[in-house]
């Protein structure tokens, strides 16, 4: 098997390159292979000194998320470390694209860094619920002051080249580092001066100010979970009131706390989920068609968003609308979107301009013949969209995408009558929450060129995908229908709209599934069951008491009031008059229902369709109902999803309590699907389907 690390040394100089496409990942065989070079070096008295650098784009991303649940995932990073910082002989680290997490932690421990213009360089190990394990919050505070440190450690952002060189992070910036940093590394093995930095005005030597950064950055409120961010102030501190080598025992530690607690997991779980959205082996090698001009049907943010995002790929844009109001109010909102555009930001005015000029209206279909793409979103409007695809079918040209936000029967029915089977997708945001979500449902038969060409316009647009297989909703309404049915017969069993949405949102949703009802509108509401209701495998209910609601002239936000009375302001407040429904639905009386009882009842109606979509084949892997429940839907990341968490619980614990909930009524609603006995029968869990 080949090296990861390969060493050349000539003029006295070893340039130890790391070689691990495609990020230059510091697993652990290439820590162990680095370090070897490392001592190696030390040993040979014809090597006056170390370059470190990397072959391919980028320095190193760090360690792989995968590798952090080894059980001593970065423990040969921190060894190391420990070596580079400790060589005899001086180290240069030759620095370029991307140098996050245990890529900065490792160059941290050389003796001087040069960079190249384009380096970017960051700790983003806060997003996973992390602190760095390697040292790094040891040696930055020494390295760039209290402040400095602080904020790379708990925004998890990464900063520029020239910022790095002014926080003194970065020594020299080349448009050849790896010759500027064999040039320092000679001056320095003969004996030439360190580089000069001036000392920050918050670091260790000025103790006062350092616990004054420390202090304001502890000051900031933060909820307890996920607690990195917290912990990470600690470490900061350690460096300063602790010897270095018990720093860095301290700060292992925090790390392995952080490791073990359930929301790193949950976020690790996450982060993987959306690593995995980009493979597609199936879709790979494929040669895309040029497609430089799009139709987008429909009205609303959405549309106009979407306008505007392929506009800045440069493609042609058609707003299309029967509709001239619909279509002039949407070409308004594109226009709003430059307005609010930063006059200083990327776009230069012209470039806005140039823009606008590619920006079509049309309300005929034959107005959009010879296009390369038709997206039509007016599904998500409500207005029926199935019956156009034959229109968009007829004159858009031969080998174009046709996308439908329709899902369900209403997208078998576009497939068939566009007459072009094959270039038919369903394409349609996987939630409310979020439009830089999408779920694309294909068919077997959709042509691998359309579906590869679609993935890509969409992530070229900053949009990620979720594949799926064609079913009776999309992902997101199937997940919804679940959560609003036993939702609302939580209500009939003794809840109120308000304890249901106060117990979402403490577990850490965004809104409550009763708020987002009034914000949808319960006559849409009624619409969607209407649309989505089958007679057989998957009830939504009766809606609860909103008919009867609607009845009162309740219709939600737009009317002040539905679940909530909501004042001028939109302020929403709990409504007497609404108990009063529900206490007269009921009939009988009924004993108030816990928070927890309401969370595990939903999550298990939620984990329980996520295992049916799985079973049926709708879902690919069970991360991407996770996905489209976070993103989507607004579930805390931290949390994980509700597959995630049926994991976290035990599948066997989680299918009794559905087994022991389909013993009362609805026992076909709550009856666990098939899947959970296979996977409890072969000591699996969800995870173990989600593949790499």
């Amino acid at each position: 098997m080949a090296g990861r690390v390969t060493t050349a040394t000539s003029g006295g100089i070893a340039r130890v390159l790391i070689d691990n496409p495609t990020a230059n990942a510091l697993s652990e065989r290439v820590c162990a292979e680095l370090l070897a070079a490392i001592d190696a070096a030390e040993a040979d008295p014809a090597v006056m000194a170390v370059v470190i650098a990397a072959e391919g784009r980028h320095w190193s991303a760090g360690t792989d998320i995968r590798d952090l649940e080894l059980p001593d995932a970065t423990l040969a990073l921190a060894a190391l470390c420990l070596a580079v910082e400790g060589c005899m002989k001086p180290v240069v680290a030759a620095l370029k694209g991307n140098v996050l997490g245990g890529g900065l932690e490792l160059a941290l421990c050389a003796q001087m860094r040069v960079a190249a213009v384009n380096t970017r360089l960051g700790l983003p190990g806060v997003a996973l619920g992390l602190s760095p394990g390697a040292g790094g919050t040891q040696r930055l505070p020494r390295l760039i002051g209290a402040s400095a440190a602080l904020g790379l450690l708990l925004s998890g952002r990464t900063i520029s080249v020239e910022r790095a060189k002014a926080l003194g992070l970065v020594d020299r910036i080349a448009a050849d580092p790896m010759a500027e940093a064999v040039a320092a590394a000679s001056a320095l093995a003969e004996g030439g001066p360190a580089p000069t930095r001036t000392p920050p005005p918050d670091g260790p030597a000025r103790g006062g100010a350092f616990l004054a950064a420390v202090d304001a950055a502890r000051a900031v409120t933060r909820d307890p979970e996920p607690a990195a961010p917290a912990r990470i102030v600690d470490c900061v501190e350690a460096a300063l009131l602790l010897p270095e080598d018990e720093g860095r025992t301290y700060e292992r530690a925090v790390f392995e706390e952080l490791r073990a607690s359930d929301a790193s997991a949950a976020l690790r779980h996450l982060a993987r989920a959306e690593r995995r959205l980009g493979l597609n082996p199936d879709l790979a090698g494929i040669e895309l068609l040029a497609r430089r001009t799009i139709a987008i049907a429909g009205e609303g943010a959405l549309a106009a968003d979407l306008a505007r995002d392929m506009l800045g790929r440069g493609m042609r844009v058609t707003l299309f609308d029967h509709d001239t109001e619909v279509l002039t109010r949407t070409i308004g909102l594109v226009a709003a979107g430059y307005e609010r555009e930063d006059p200083g930001g990327r776009k230069t005015a012209e470039m806005r301009r140039q823009e606008w000029s590619r920006l079509d209206g049309a309300t005929e279909p034959r107005d959009l013949d010879g296009l390369d793409m038709i997206f039509d979103l007016s599904e998500l409007a409500g207005r029926g969209a199935r019956t156009r695809m034959a229109d968009f079918g007829r004159f858009a040209a031969e080998g174009a995408i046709l996308a439908t936000a329709a899902t369900g029967p209403d997208l078998d029915t576009a497939i068939t009558v566009s007459q072009r089977p094959r270039a038919v997708l369903g394409l349609r945001p996987a939630g409310p929450a979020s439009d830089r979500l999408f779920e694309l449902a294909a068919s077997p038969i959709t042509d691998r060129e359309i579906l590869a060409a679609t993935i890509a316009l969409m992530r070229g647009a900053g949009r990620r995908v979720v594949r799926t297989g064609l079913g009776d909703g999309s992902l997101s309404e199937r997940l919804l229908g679940a959560l609003r049915f036993a939702a609302d017969r939580l209500l009939e069993d003794g809840a109120t709209p308000y304890d249901i949405d106060a117990a979402m949102q403490a577990h850490g949703w965004q809104i409550g599934p009763y708020a987002a009802l009034d914000r949808q509108g319960l006559i849409a509401d009624l619409e969607w069951r209407a649309r989505l209701e089958t007679e057989d495998e998957h009830p939504l209910g009766t809606a609860g008491i909103g008919l009867e609601l609607l009845e009162m002239g309740r219709g939600g936000i737009s009317t002040g009031a539905g679940y909530y009375r909501y004042d001028a302001d939109g302020n929403a407040w709990p409504d007497p008059e609404v108990l009063s429904v529900l206490t007269g639905t009921r009939g009988a009386p009924v004993r108030r229902v816990t928070s927890g009882v309401i969370l595990a009842r939903l999550l298990a109606a939620l984990a329980n369709e996520g295992a049916r979509l799985v079973e049926e084949g709708v879902a690919r892997r069970p991360s991407d109902i996770d996905l489209v429940m976070v993103i989507g839907h607004g579930l805390a990341r931290w949390r994980g999803g509700p597959m995630q968490v049926a994991d976290r619980t035990g599948l066997l614990a989680m299918r009794n309590a559905l087994r022991k909930l389909a013993q009362g009524r609805d026992e076909r609603f709550w009856r666990p699907a098939a899947i959970w006995d296979e996977l409890i029968k072969t000591g699996r869990r969800f995870e173990d389907l989600n593949g790499p």
